[in-house]
């Protein structure tokens, strides 16, 4: 499971570097999207979620979405006016939002967010910056852990912790 945990943490390292140095979006979406993508947090595992139909449309998670897009201040008109299709979202029935979640996660990924692909790690020195144990245990490092929900990050920079358990009690 060492060998897949790093191809893994390869993989990622491998589209990080594709999305910052390969993408042909707008920059200056693209540069807003990254100074104030940590406004976000909490909202990314959710939003892949719905877009990805493994969950049912929330009004409450596009809503703080739209919210929170608003209240960046300082600019960010460009990215403002990119996602002001966020605004009609009390309009939407549960397929035009689960249309509109998938289409804002492909933004999100056009952008820079990277949502790991890790299906299990093992505990290292850096987990605990990305990761929060589901019942609170501490888990010592070196000890295998399944990925319950991943991190998300844009650049580097940690946009929204994961949960892991320890092995045993995820498998079991």
């Amino acid at each position: 499971m060492r060998i897949f945990t790093f191809i893994m943490d390869r993989v990622s390292a491998l589209r990080v570097w594709f999305l910052d140095n390969c993408m042909m979006g707008d920059d200056t979406v693209q540069r807003q999207f990254a100074e104030h993508a940590t406004v976000f947090s909490g909202l990314y595992e959710a939003i892949y979620r719905i877009g990805a139909g493994e969950g049912r449309f929330r009004q409450g998670v596009v809503g703080d979405f739209a919210v929170r897009l608003g209240g960046i201040a300082g600019g960010a008109e460009e990215l403002k006016e990119e996602l002001k299709y966020l605004n009609a979202h009390p309009e939407w029935d549960m397929d035009v939002g689960k249309a509109k979640m998938k289409e804002l996660t492909e933004f999100l990924f056009k952008n820079g967010a990277v949502r790991d692909g890790a299906v299990e790690i093992t505990i290292d020195n850096e987990t605990y910056a990305k990761y929060d144990v589901a019942d609170g245990e501490r888990l010592y490092e070196g000890t295998a852990a399944a990925v319950l929900t991943p991190y998300w990050h844009i650049g580097g920079k940690l946009l929204e912790k994961g949960s892991i358990a320890k092995k045993e009690e995820a498998d079991g």
